[in-house]
Protein backbone atom coordinates (compact mmCIF):
# COMPACT_ATOMS: atom_id res chain seq x y z
CA UNK A 1 0.00 0.00 0.00
CA UNK A 2 1.19 3.52 -0.81
CA UNK A 3 0.27 6.43 1.44
CA UNK A 4 0.45 10.11 0.48
CA UNK A 5 1.10 12.28 3.53
CA UNK A 6 0.88 15.98 2.76
CA UNK A 7 0.41 19.47 4.13
CA UNK A 8 -0.36 22.88 2.65
CA UNK A 9 0.25 26.42 3.79
CA UNK A 10 -2.19 28.99 2.46
CA UNK A 11 -3.19 32.65 2.34
CA UNK A 12 -6.23 31.96 4.54
CA UNK A 13 -9.10 29.67 5.46
CA UNK A 14 -11.39 28.27 2.74
CA UNK A 15 -14.85 29.71 2.33
CA UNK A 16 -16.44 26.34 3.09
CA UNK A 17 -19.90 27.31 1.85
CA UNK A 18 -18.64 28.65 -1.48
CA UNK A 19 -17.55 26.75 -4.59
CA UNK A 20 -13.89 25.93 -5.10
CA UNK A 21 -13.68 28.20 -8.13
CA UNK A 22 -14.95 31.25 -6.22
CA UNK A 23 -12.28 33.95 -6.77
CA UNK A 24 -12.41 34.87 -3.06
CA UNK A 25 -10.99 31.48 -2.05
CA UNK A 26 -7.48 31.52 -0.53
CA UNK A 27 -4.36 30.34 -2.33
CA UNK A 28 -2.02 27.42 -1.63
CA UNK A 29 1.44 28.95 -1.28
CA UNK A 30 3.44 25.97 0.03
CA UNK A 31 3.10 22.22 -0.40
CA UNK A 32 5.00 19.30 1.05
CA UNK A 33 4.09 15.69 0.31
CA UNK A 34 5.62 12.26 0.77
CA UNK A 35 4.51 9.14 -1.05
CA UNK A 36 5.40 6.40 1.43
CA UNK A 37 5.42 2.61 1.23
CA UNK A 38 3.19 1.60 4.14
CA UNK A 39 4.97 -1.66 4.94
CA UNK A 40 8.58 -0.45 4.81
CA UNK A 41 7.76 3.18 5.76
CA UNK A 42 10.28 4.30 3.15
CA UNK A 43 9.62 7.52 1.26
CA UNK A 44 9.22 6.74 -2.44
CA UNK A 45 8.83 10.32 -3.71
CA UNK A 46 8.84 13.66 -1.94
CA UNK A 47 7.61 17.15 -2.86
CA UNK A 48 8.50 20.36 -1.04
CA UNK A 49 8.07 23.76 -2.63
CA UNK A 50 6.66 27.25 -2.44
CA UNK A 51 4.11 28.23 -5.10
CA UNK A 52 4.30 31.57 -6.89
CA UNK A 53 0.68 32.66 -7.27
CA UNK A 54 1.70 36.34 -7.46
CA UNK A 55 -0.84 37.30 -4.78
CA UNK A 56 -0.69 39.34 -1.62
CA UNK A 57 -0.44 37.36 1.61
CA UNK A 58 -2.21 38.95 4.59
CA UNK A 59 0.13 40.11 7.38
CA UNK A 60 -1.80 38.08 9.97
CA UNK A 61 -1.18 34.94 7.89
CA UNK A 62 2.50 35.77 7.39
CA UNK A 63 2.73 36.03 11.20
CA UNK A 64 1.62 32.38 11.41
CA UNK A 65 3.80 30.69 8.78
CA UNK A 66 6.36 33.34 7.84
CA UNK A 67 5.87 32.95 4.09
CA UNK A 68 5.89 36.20 2.12
CA UNK A 69 4.94 37.12 -1.42
CA UNK A 70 8.61 37.86 -2.09
CA UNK A 71 9.65 34.37 -0.95
CA UNK A 72 7.08 32.81 -3.27
CA UNK A 73 8.20 35.03 -6.18
CA UNK A 74 11.89 34.18 -5.68
CA UNK A 75 11.65 30.49 -4.75
CA UNK A 76 8.22 29.32 -5.91
CA UNK A 77 7.23 27.12 -8.80
CA UNK A 78 4.25 27.84 -11.04
CA UNK A 79 0.77 27.00 -9.73
CA UNK A 80 0.17 24.67 -12.70
CA UNK A 81 3.42 22.77 -12.09
CA UNK A 82 2.50 22.39 -8.41
CA UNK A 83 -0.95 21.07 -9.33
CA UNK A 84 0.43 18.60 -11.87
CA UNK A 85 3.03 17.24 -9.45
CA UNK A 86 0.46 16.83 -6.68
CA UNK A 87 -2.15 15.15 -8.90
CA UNK A 88 0.47 12.75 -10.25
CA UNK A 89 1.55 11.81 -6.73
CA UNK A 90 -1.91 11.41 -5.20
CA UNK A 91 -2.86 9.30 -8.22
CA UNK A 92 -0.31 6.72 -7.07
CA UNK A 93 -1.62 6.62 -3.48
CA UNK A 94 -4.04 4.21 -1.83
CA UNK A 95 -4.65 6.63 1.04
CA UNK A 96 -4.17 10.39 1.56
CA UNK A 97 -3.10 11.48 5.04
CA UNK A 98 -2.93 14.84 6.77
CA UNK A 99 -3.53 16.56 10.07
CA UNK A 100 -6.97 18.02 9.40
CA UNK A 101 -6.80 16.45 5.95
CA UNK A 102 -10.23 17.86 4.99
CA UNK A 103 -8.64 21.35 4.97
CA UNK A 104 -5.70 20.30 2.79
CA UNK A 105 -7.86 18.35 0.32
CA UNK A 106 -10.20 21.33 0.00
CA UNK A 107 -7.28 23.68 -0.56
CA UNK A 108 -5.88 21.44 -3.31
CA UNK A 109 -9.36 21.31 -4.90
CA UNK A 110 -9.46 25.13 -4.83
CA UNK A 111 -5.94 25.22 -6.24
CA UNK A 112 -6.87 22.83 -9.05
CA UNK A 113 -10.03 24.75 -9.94
CA UNK A 114 -8.06 27.97 -10.07
CA UNK A 115 -5.16 26.77 -12.23
CA UNK A 116 -6.91 24.35 -14.60
CA UNK A 117 -10.52 25.50 -14.62
CA UNK A 118 -11.52 21.93 -13.72
CA UNK A 119 -12.97 20.93 -10.39
CA UNK A 120 -10.44 18.31 -9.32
CA UNK A 121 -11.91 15.78 -6.94
CA UNK A 122 -9.89 13.53 -4.69
CA UNK A 123 -10.79 9.88 -5.30
CA UNK A 124 -8.38 8.47 -2.71
CA UNK A 125 -9.63 7.50 0.77
CA UNK A 126 -8.40 9.92 3.44
CA UNK A 127 -7.02 9.45 6.94
CA UNK A 128 -7.05 12.44 9.30
CA UNK A 129 -4.41 12.28 12.03
CA UNK A 130 -6.24 15.01 13.94
CA UNK A 131 -9.46 12.99 14.11
CA UNK A 132 -7.76 9.65 14.72
CA UNK A 133 -5.52 11.09 17.45
CA UNK A 134 -8.35 12.77 19.33
CA UNK A 135 -9.03 9.75 21.55
CA UNK A 136 -5.32 9.25 22.24
CA UNK A 137 -4.41 12.83 23.14
CA UNK A 138 -5.03 13.32 26.84
CA UNK A 139 -3.99 16.91 27.56
CA UNK A 140 -6.41 18.86 25.44
CA UNK A 141 -7.78 22.27 26.35
CA UNK A 142 -11.29 21.86 27.72
CA UNK A 143 -14.27 24.14 27.40
CA UNK A 144 -16.48 24.55 30.48
CA UNK A 145 -18.97 22.07 29.01
CA UNK A 146 -16.21 19.43 28.78
CA UNK A 147 -15.88 19.52 25.00
CA UNK A 148 -12.25 19.13 23.90
CA UNK A 149 -10.77 21.24 21.12
CA UNK A 150 -9.38 19.25 18.19
CA UNK A 151 -5.73 18.51 18.96
CA UNK A 152 -3.16 20.75 17.32
CA UNK A 153 -0.34 19.14 15.41
CA UNK A 154 2.08 20.10 18.21
CA UNK A 155 -0.20 18.66 20.95
CA UNK A 156 -0.74 15.50 18.95
CA UNK A 157 2.95 15.05 18.22
CA UNK A 158 3.87 15.49 21.88
CA UNK A 159 1.26 13.06 23.17
CA UNK A 160 1.39 10.45 20.41
CA UNK A 161 5.06 10.44 19.42
CA UNK A 162 6.32 11.56 22.82
CA UNK A 163 8.51 14.37 21.52
CA UNK A 164 7.90 18.12 21.38
CA UNK A 165 7.30 19.69 17.98
CA UNK A 166 7.96 23.39 17.63
CA UNK A 167 8.32 23.89 13.87
CA UNK A 168 4.59 24.08 13.12
CA UNK A 169 3.08 26.03 10.24
CA UNK A 170 5.52 25.23 7.48
CA UNK A 171 4.54 22.48 5.09
CA UNK A 172 7.67 20.29 5.31
CA UNK A 173 7.91 20.08 9.13
CA UNK A 174 4.12 19.65 9.38
CA UNK A 175 4.20 16.86 6.79
CA UNK A 176 7.05 15.13 8.65
CA UNK A 177 5.18 15.41 11.97
CA UNK A 178 1.97 14.05 10.41
CA UNK A 179 3.97 11.10 9.02
CA UNK A 180 5.39 10.26 12.46
CA UNK A 181 1.93 10.56 14.06
CA UNK A 182 0.28 8.46 11.35
CA UNK A 183 2.69 5.57 11.64
CA UNK A 184 2.64 5.70 15.43
CA UNK A 185 -1.18 5.51 15.55
CA UNK A 186 -1.30 2.79 12.88
CA UNK A 187 1.16 0.69 14.91
CA UNK A 188 -1.02 0.77 18.06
Amino acid sequence: MKVLIFDTETTGIPLWGEPSDDPRQPYVIELAADLVDFESREIITSLDFLINNDVDIPEEVIAIHGITREMCAEQGISPLEAHEQFVELIGQADEAVGHQVKFDIRMMRIHGARVTGDKWENLVPTYCTMQKAHAHVKALPQKPDGWAWPPTLADTHLHIVGEPFSEAHRARPDCDAARRIYFHIRSL
